[in-house]
């Protein structure tokens, strides 16, 4: 067992300058010093590149990496995963930049991926930034109707701290580099939505798993009162749910899954309408469209 392995943590930004500083300064308090970050600046305009570089371009612990445009979370992980394996780094985390970390995350992962070589990915439990004790993610369960985050909402002392088996990991992760060259990259075109549960989905294909490590705690900045998507991750979440399913199932159940989610759709949409809330069914039925045409 390496005691410190190195670890390349990527963060992603457009358009979120000061959510990203205050994620980089929680993350310079944590126990683990044997890290390197790549900042990863989709092309955004507001003036984040010109504040990184006066803030952090002298900064041994960071690497800036510029986009010329914007990737989305796929692409611009990528861009950090690329970096991390080209410098041999052992592990990469990768994570939304809305975030804030508790000072002993890292080192929690790390010990349980050190473990057991068969974990792929290892996940924090994410509560909510504005609600500390109430959890957002504790990574998710998948089958043919859709992925399932079995505690959301729920109150920390409410849910079992142990360790759990989950078949996909979501908005921060632990990934065992060596992997990354045997499986893939993440899913480049999927944009935003869904990234990272096909790369899991494939690693627990080729005999490895993902877990959730409870004591492992990060925050986000999402609102439990947040009901609807916007018109961006209806269509993507639609076209990218299909398209996970046709490159990681076997036909017949891409088949079953894609009948499943269209017979769903309009239930659904009703649903919404009698909540009040927004159903943006024509990005929706245009996401699932698209999703033919690509393999």
């Amino acid at each position: 067992m390496n005691p410190s392995p190195s670890v390349g943590i990527i963060i992603i930004n457009w358009n979120g300058l000061e959510d990203t500083i205050e994620l980089i300064n929680s993350i310079a308090n944590i126990n683990y010093k044997n890290y390197k970050i790549f900042l990863v600046d989709n092309n955004s305009s507001d003036g984040s590149q010109q504040k990184f570089k006066e803030k952090y371009l002298k900064n041994k612990k960071i690497t800036l990496i510029f986009n010329k445009t914007n990737l989305g979370l796929a692409g611009g992980f990528n861009s950090g995963l690329k970096k991390s394996l080209k410098e041999k780094f052992n592990y990469s985390f990768i994570m939304n930049n809305d975030m804030v970390v508790d000072k002993n995350f890292l080192s929690l992962l790390i010990l349980e991926m050190e473990k057991n070589k068969k974990l792929a990915a290892a996940g924090p439990r994410i509560y909510y930034y504005s609600d500390k004790k109430r959890i957002w993610n504790t990574g998710v369960k998948f089958n043919l109707i859709g992925f399932k985050n079995s505690f959301q909402n729920e109150l920390d002392y409410k849910v079992n701290s142990k360790n759990k088996i989950v078949d996909a990991l979501d908005g921060a992760y632990l990934i065992r580099n060596s992997l990354l060259n045997k499986i893939c990259l993440l899913e480049k075109d999927f944009f935003i939505m869904h990234e990272m549960s096909g790369w899991c989905i494939k690693a627990n294909q080729r005999g490895y798993f993902s877990m959730i490590i409870p004591k492992s705690k990060i925050w986000h900045k999402v609102s439990r009162s947040v009901k609807e998507v916007g018109p961006l991750c209806a269509y993507y979440g639609s076209r990218n749910w299909l398209l996970l399913l046709k490159r990681t199932q076997p036909k017949l159940n891409y088949i079953i899954g894609s009948i499943i989610y269209f017979s769903l759709i309009f239930p659904r949409f009703i649903y919404s309408k009698f909540k009040g809330r927004k159903f943006y069914l024509t990005k929706i039925i245009k996401g699932a469209i698209d999703s033919f045409s690509k393999e």
